[in-house]
């Protein structure tokens, strides 16, 4: 073989296992990165959500406070205190019956007879019974009252020298409270007049 001829051959192989040769560099390089990036890749901690608290629905009802309703308030009666009262008021010449009542008299006439129902006039209470003649007070009793809590009345109004012609009112008092005002009247022109002024007692006469 010539010179030429061995040196073409060498210049042949040479390229070759340079070619050979970058193959095997390239094909190192490329499977080097792979692996390089393989192991970043397994090495690399991987990045999870954080996981949330597993919440199970509630299945069971609201516990509600125990609060009693508001009871209606329902107002206390009060007791009723029955009122006095007085009615059936009667005044006759003679003592009355059911049927001799009268409202007018005669001249210089010495008695009235009077009755009256009550009720519910209370032991103690303050009690006036008073008679005026045109206005002027003839008698007044004044006292504190001891008897029945309801009951009859009767009474008379007395004058042995004569009443007093004109009209007369008797009124009673309980209490402060006007239970009785009633008119009678005597006629003529008889003018007697001797007021007998207070007496502290529920009933009686001074003559």
């Amino acid at each position: 073989m010539s010179s030429s001829n061995k040196n073409s051959t060498l210049a042949i192989v040479g390229t070759i296992i340079g070619i050979v040769v970058s193959c095997i560099a390239i094909f190192t390089f490329i499977t080097g990165v792979s692996s390089l990036n393989l192991f970043v890749q397994v090495n690399q901690p991987s990045y999870q959500e954080p996981s949330q608290p597993e919440v199970s629905p509630n299945t069971n009802p609201p516990i509600q406070p125990n609060v009693q309703p508001n009871e209606p308030v329902v107002p206390q009666a009060t007791p009723q205190i029955p009122s006095p009262h007085i009615y059936n008021f009667s005044a006759c010449t003679n003592p009355c019956d059911g049927s001799n009542s009268t409202r007018n008299f005669s001249e210089a006439l010495t008695k009235i007879y009077l009755q009256w129902d009550y009720e519910n006039i209370p032991y103690g209470a303050s009690y006036i019974r008073k008679w005026t003649m045109g206005g002027n007070e003839w008698i007044k009793y004044d006292c504190t009252w001891n008897g029945s809590e309801s009951g009859h009345d009767s009474v008379s109004l007395t004058e042995p020298k004569g009443l007093h012609s004109g009209t007369w009112e008797v009124t009673i008092i309980v209490n402060g409270q006007v239970l009785l005002s009633e008119q009678i009247y005597i006629s003529g022109n008889w003018d007697y007049w001797d007021p007998a002024g207070t007496l502290n007692s529920c009933y009686g006469t001074t003559n």
